[in-house]
């Protein structure tokens, strides 16, 4: 099993973004937190959730699950019943949506259930040969799109996928027929039964293609999502910037597009737009390291603007009007006026308005009793007072430690750039912070080395024993 379905309270799952882990009052009376299968989350819910609406449905990793999973068998001689023996981290977490009654009174299973269900467990290197397998001989372009295509670019599976995407360019439509002739092609759209493809050119509102092998029959999405075989199709109006690659030295290479491209604020107009937001707020990413160095280091091809996640709403009221989506696992969806974010989005991409390029993202920081916390690890954490610096002229901006501890998860080519002109700037004092940061989840980060190179004695012999005992009480 791969993906655990998880009913919880809206209350339970925002106190869980201030602790930094999911609990329950069964796992604090019990020692457990009971789950369900895709099969079963809907019967859950009708049976124990019934005429509630605050409710938020958790679909959770288990690979990356820090509690053990135990399987205990149901009533009646049911199917057995998934549990989870301890805290759910906020890592293993990688959808909450609100669950609520259909408008017939009745809760219904997740729309992508019966696919996590079938390909959950598909590996990347799976999906990239039954990529390439079902686009060889495809002679025009195609990319890999969805969550998957950010793993690919990661080089490592990031979270279980209901389904493979593939984009394509609408003019091409007629060639994708050609090329899966034979095959079970319906359209898809929210909301929207799935029709079959007759050939004709596709029209508003539908904008996928669903295909799976053989002519297929009669079929609901839930069916046709879980058909072994099935994969969907996304109409593109142009290929856009390219992010990551499906290579094949013998055939054909796809790639990922986002559509809309980026024209991003300079610091000015960050400071301009932002002129009046009634709460704190920092240049963070690569632009943080060119204003803590001094001067221009690299090319950025956006901007990114760190704001604490209680001010959310100030955030959204003061753009009022603006296009505001919320990115995650590669993929951008509406921030309707209101919603509060769950604790795994942590992402917002904003643009004046639906026609115009992305101008800035916004990264949406932890809080708690007036301290920063780094969202991958709860125990790291700074007085809020101490997060930020600002230039000459007033620019605020992240704190270069802090920024750096962020890129060092994957760093990229510009991540170790980053590194590189930062870490020879920096403090003993901040250098030893970084270093403590980075060793409590990565000991054996190539970082290490160079920041510990110029640390005192003493410091430095405080980050390696903590570093292998697990104790930092002393890094504060």
């Amino acid at each position: 099993m791969t993906v655990l379905f998880h009913i919880a309270t809206a209350r339970d799952w925002e106190r869980a973004a201030d602790t930094g882990s999911y609990t329950t009052g069964s796992l604090h009376r019990d020692g457990i937190i009971g789950c369900s299968s895709a099969a079963q989350h809907a019967a859950v819910a009708n049976h124990r959730f019934a005429g509630q609406s605050d409710l938020v449905l958790l679909l959770i990793d288990t690979d990356r699950l820090q509690s053990e999973v135990r399987l205990e068998q149901a009533e009646a001689g049911g199917r057995p019943v998934p549990r989870v023996d301890g805290p759910v981290s906020l890592d293993a977490v990688f959808e909450a949506t609100p669950y609520r009654p259909g408008a017939d009174g009745r809760f219904h299973p997740h729309e992508e259930a019966s696919g996590f269900a079938t390909h959950g467990v598909a590996t990347l290197d799976q999906t990239r040969r039954r990529a390439l397998e079902v686009m060889a001989g495809y002679r025009r372009p195609w990319w890999v799109a969805g969550g998957w295509a950010l793993d690919l670019l990661l080089g490592a599976k990031t979270r279980p996928h209901a389904d493979l995407e593939i984009s394509i360019l609408a003019a091409d439509q007629q060639a994708l027929l050609r090329h899966l002739r034979g095959w079970d092609l319906r359209l898809a759209a929210p909301e929207r039964s799935l029709p079959r493809w007759d050939g004709r050119r596709i029209q508003p509102p539908f904008h996928q293609v669903w295909a799976r092998r053989g002519p297929g029959g009669s079929s609901t999405a839930e069916e046709f999502a879980a058909d072994p075989t099935m994969l969907g199709f996304l109409l593109e109006q142009h290929a856009a910037r390219l992010l990551c690659r499906v290579k094949d030295e013998r055939s054909h290479t796809g790639t990922m597009a986002i559509e809309d491209p980026w024209s991003a604020l300079s610091l000015d107009e960050v400071a301009a737009v932002l002129d009046g937001l009634p709460v704190r707020w920092w240049i963070a990413g690569g632009q943080a390291i060119d204003l803590f160095v001094g001067s221009s280091t690299r090319h950025h091809q956006d901007v990114d603007v760190a704001v604490l996640r209680p001010d959310q709403r100030a955030v959204q009221a003061h753009l009022d009007g603006w296009d505001l989506r919320v990115a995650h696992d590669g993929r951008l969806t509406h921030w309707p006026p209101g919603r509060l974010l769950a604790p795994h989005e942590h992402g917002i991409w904003a643009r004046p308005n639906s026609a115009s390029p992305w101008r800035l993202e916004f990264l949406v920081d932890n809080v708690i009793d007036d301290q920063w916390m780094y969202r991958r690890n709860p125990a790291v954490r700074l007085p809020l007072d101490r997060l930020g610096r600002t230039t000459a002229t007033g620019v605020p901006y992240l704190r270069p430690e802090v920024v750096l501890l962020y890129k060092a998860k994957r760093p990229r080519a510009s991540d170790e750039h980053d590194a590189a002109v930062a870490i020879p700037r920096l403090s003993e004092s901040e250098r030893a912070w970084l270093a403590g940061a980075i060793a409590k989840d990565m000991p054996d980060h190539h970082w290490l080395p160079l920041l510990l190179s110029e640390v005192g004695g003493r410091v430095h012999y405080r980050v390696i024993t903590a570093a292998r005992s697990g104790d930092w009480s002393w890094s504060g």
